[in-house]
């Protein structure tokens, strides 16, 4: 490829490799239109300059990526880049090193291996005295002579067989310690089109004590107390990384240190977790720096908390002396006095009167493994311990007679499953499913097709049930959902859908998914039926008074009164105070705890 005569130059450093060792470093300049034959002819000018005797066998750029060599060197590289040229040389001497001379009745070395075509000049005075007559005198003295030698091309004619018998070459030195390979800190993206759906999936409760495979959070705090853990996880920024880099020449992982050294942040160790079927060998820690003034806000949580349990053990102190004083004064144990424990009582609040409630806000589910999902953001966190009720009477109303069941929750918007496969319906699954449904949370979204998707990758789910409000999706985006919820279910498997309190957007897609996917729409309100609602309902519907309502508010009343008449013994007061008294000051000690062990962390 001939270079144009207006053509652009490019200054490119050149830093030569010899057994993975950094050899030479220089500049050259070449023409941008120029080929690698260009760049391979001076480098090579360069290294011969330098007395290195070697081959260039490989041309990589500053990403270590191999080159093309059919390409312009302007389309390839830019001006300033560092190239790196992996070298091989004549086991490994260099050119200004002389190679060894044999006399003439010495037998030579038998060359092992083809050499490469030289030219090399000796230059070498010799003066070699004859024997000595029996005179003691030399007969003959020969002159120094300058030859010029000429070492020809070797060519290899043996046979087959002969070269068998020779010795094989040694095997080369490996490096030590050997470089990575594949093994970068932090936690890893990949593509959608790359990743199966098994593989993503995370596991929440399984039912049998095993241990899990993965968690809620990507990132795993040791050595810390879990109030404190959870609290960095909770204000994790990922600027705050130091990955060590790996340093060929030195043959270690070295990286920054100047967030330790301005005093401004501690240094813990973080490890990314495990996800299912993924090498734990391959995760790294990563040195992560929280910031001094975030442990300086956990300490003053952890303060007003501990005053808080400071206050509530005076109050609950004193109501246990004055029940003491009833007994100095006389009074048994088992007389019973007015209550003068310091509680407040929520009748609403009770298991009976949320499961009164509940009106069936699960349909009757018709196959055989269901997958229910429960996105807790919007209305549905509203109602929490109605809808908690509501799914917890339907575990045990339809799922027992159902071949095996899944639960499907939201954690910062990515679904959690309650279990690693679909569970059959036991007396231990469906204990340890109720103790699932207690514990969800509410949040701030959820992703449905992710859910759904994480659904189907069991292939004996032949049914879907969504309770959810649709309020994290906004208007636009409803078009885009409903196309992957249908690319999604390639197996038309029935999604059925419950609306919880939504809006008028989140109800028509919520029909929407249940009516193109072979599923049936319910809805669900917690509040007054009457004009203005986003559903329209007729004049006379809204006066009727559901039978339910009616028994909840008897119920209320019926409570209320015996709040106020309400008597207990004084002995189940003394023993209700001390029970309580104990768990505050556990209480106490682990807040102390935590504020001990932040403290340790920020000297």
């Amino acid at each position: 490829m001939a270079a144009s005569e207006g053509a652009r130059r490019l200054r490119l450093n050149i830093v030569a490799y010899l057994s993975s060792q950094a050899v030479a470093k220089f500049l050259i300049v070449v023409e941008e239109e120029s080929g690698m034959e260009a760049l391979y002819t001076k480098a090579q000018q360069v290294l011969r300059r330098t007395g290195l005797h070697a081959t260039i066998v490989e041309v990589r750029n500053s990403f270590q990526a191999l080159v093309p060599t059919d390409e312009f060197l302007g389309d390839i590289f830019r001006d300033g880049e560092e190239v790196v040229v992996v070298l091989r040389g004549q086991d490994g001497h260099l050119m200004e090193e002389q190679p060894p001379r044999f006399d003439r009745g010495q037998e030579q070395p038998r060359l092992l291996a083809p050499l490469a075509p030289r030219r090399e000049q000796f230059v070498e005075p010799a003066t070699r005295l004859a024997p000595h007559d029996e005179f003691g005198q030399s007969a003959a003295r020969i002159l120094p002579v300058t030859a010029h030698v000429t070492l020809p091309e070797f060519h290899d004619e043996s046979e087959p067989d002969e070269e068998e018998d020779e010795a094989p070459l040694a095997p080369a030195e490996e490096d030590y310690p050997p470089r990575p390979v594949g093994q970068v800190p932090g936690p890893t993206e990949d593509f959608e089109m790359e990743r199966m759906p098994y593989e993503t999936m995370q596991v929440d409760h399984p039912c049998d004590p095993v241990q899990l495979g993965a968690y809620d959070d990507s990132w795993l705090v040791e050595h810390l107390t879990p109030r404190l853990r959870d609290f960095i996880i909770s204000r994790f920024q990922p600027d705050l990384i130091t990955e060590p880099k790996y340093v060929a020449s030195i043959g270690k992982y070295v990286g920054a240190k100047f967030r330790q050294t301005c005093g401004a942040f501690v240094s813990v160790f973080m490890r990314p977790q495990t996800a299912l079927k993924s090498d734990p060998s391959a995760t790294m820690p990563v040195h992560y720096n929280i910031p001094k003034s975030e442990l300086f806000m956990f300490m003053r949580k952890v303060e007003v908390q501990i005053e808080e349990l400071q206050k509530h053990q005076e109050v609950l102190s004193a109501s246990l002396r004055a029940l003491r004083a009833l007994l100095a004064k006389g009074m048994a144990e088992s007389d019973l006095v007015a209550v003068m424990l310091p509680l407040n009582y929520h009748a609403f609040a009770e298991v009976e009167g949320s499961m009164i409630e509940a009106e069936q806000p699960l349909p009757m589910a018709a196959g055989r493994h269901p997958v229910v999902i429960i996105d807790t953001s919007g209305a549905v966190a509203e109602h929490l311990i109605y809808v908690k009720a509501a799914v917890k009477r339907a575990l045990h109303t339809h799922m027992g007679c159902k071949s095996s069941f899944q639960l499907v929750r939201f954690r910062r918007g990515e679904p959690r499953l309650w279990a690693q496969d679909m569970m059959a319906p036991t007396e231990k699954a469906l204990q340890a499913a109720e103790d699932w449904i207690d514990r969800l949370e509410p949040t701030e979204y959820g992703n449905l097709v992710e859910a759904v998707r994480f659904a189907l990758a069991f292939k004996n789910c032949d049914e879907i049930c969504i309770i959810s409000s649709a309020s994290a999706y906004r208007h636009t985006e409803h078009e885009k959902v409903l196309a992957n919820v249908r690319s999604v279910n390639k197996r038309e498997v029935a999604i059925h859908t419950t609306g919880v309190e939504p809006d008028p957007h989140g109800e028509l897609l919520l029909r929407s998914i249940s009516e193109s996917n072979h599923g049936d729409f319910t809805l669900k309100s917690f509040q007054d039926q009457g004009v203005g609602r986003a559903n329209v309902i007729p004049g006379q519907d809204s006066k009727w008074t559901s039978w339910r309502t009616m028994l909840v508010n008897e119920k209320t009343k019926k409570l209320s009164e015996s709040f106020k008449q309400q008597k207990m013994s004084i002995g189940s007061q003394v023993n209700i105070l001390a029970v309580m008294l104990a768990g505050l000051i556990d209480g106490l000690a682990r807040a102390a705890a935590h504020t001990s062990g932040c403290t340790r962390r920020s000297p």
